[in-house]
């Protein structure tokens, strides 16, 4: 009966995640729908007509937004599989290992001190944010030869202590950081297909 179990079980997660993208991709085609109000799905989707709004809104701004979900859920999905692996532990993930609050407090203080900032600066300051996390994270497990527990602990503190000062510069600057809050809550606003190429 276990073995029935085990070998049920990964199939039952496959049905399930495949029923829900199911269930996504139905919603999603009655919004392109009811979006287009019979106008050409086929030119929406390759060619809008630029006189047609309808064909405009759904080519630049519902797709690229659909593209930039599917992106961002399967980065982050890979992203937690990976730090589960390499560390052996179920429990480890971008949030508890302190990732994405030193990747927010990286963005913050460039938001603030680097206003004018390069182009295409934000990515490369949230990718060395979230490594300086990870190696203060590292640094604080190995005296513990980087057990699973002191690794979850040493990342709970630092996501603590990178939270805590995010939040104090929100409240010192919310007119400043009002986009990166935003984008901090999982806004996938955006107009075009450039942040998702």
């Amino acid at each position: 009966m276990s073995s029935f179990r085990l070998s049920f079980a990964p199939r039952g997660g496959l049905l399930l995640v495949v029923g829900l993208f199911a269930l996504a991709a139905v919603l999603a085609l009655f919004q392109v729908n009811a979006l287009l109000a019979g106008s050409s799905w086929l030119s929406a989707l390759l060619a809008p007509d630029r006189d047609d709004v309808r064909q405009v809104l759904v080519h630049e701004s519902l797709l690229p937004r659909v593209a930039m979900a599917l992106l961002c859920g399967a980065a982050l999905g890979l992203a937690g599989t990976l730090v589960q692996q390499v560390l052996r532990n179920p429990l480890a993930e971008p949030m508890t290992l302190g990732i994405f609050p030193g990747a927010y407090l990286a963005l913050a203080f460039y938001t603030l001190y680097v206003p004018s900032g390069l182009p295409g600066g934000r990515e490369l300051v949230a990718l060395g944010g979230g490594a300086l996390a990870v190696l203060v994270v590292l640094t604080l497990a190995w005296p513990q030869k980087l057990s699973p527990m002191a690794v979850i602990l040493s990342g709970m503190v630092v996501n603590l202590y990178c939270g805590a000062i995010s939040l104090a510069m929100a409240l010192i600057h919310y007119d400043l950081l009002l986009g990166l809050q935003i984008w901090g809550g999982g806004s996938l606003e955006q107009a075009g297909w450039q942040p998702s190429s």
